[in-house]
């Protein structure tokens, strides 16, 4: 099972100390280490799993324009969601004291598409 946390309209915390704000966390399944799945991830609106692969696909809300946000709005994600991932927005996490490489979208679309 897994579930998507959206930033609260908190990007400055996403990705930071609060590890559930932008993320998506698996919540049963499989004994797996605390923590979220994939994050970087600013407001999942859907998640699918691909039927021949079973990678996990999600489409991400991009900013809406906020001051919090930088003014930025459009910009939504499709990004495929491996553990560990880590998708750009928030804070750069950290892992045994190297950065988390950023996982680019497959796919991004200038106007909001939600």
């Amino acid at each position: 099972l897994y579930a998507s946390f959206g930033d609260a309209m908190r990007p400055d915390l996403a990705g930071g100390t609060e590890p559930r704000l932008a993320s998506v966390q698996r919540l049963a399944g499989a004994a797996r280490q605390p923590g979220p799945f994939a994050t970087g991830l600013r407001n999942v609106q859907g998640l699918a799993f691909h039927p021949r692969t079973r990678e996990l696909f999600a489409v991400d809300h991009g900013p809406s324009g906020m001051t919090q946000e930088g003014g930025r709005a459009g910009h939504d994600e499709l990004n495929v969601l491996r553990e560990g991932s880590w998708h750009g927005w928030g804070a750069q996490p950290v892992l045994d004291g190297q950065p988390v490489p950023h996982v680019p979208p497959v796919a991004v679309w200038k106007e909001a598409i939600a």
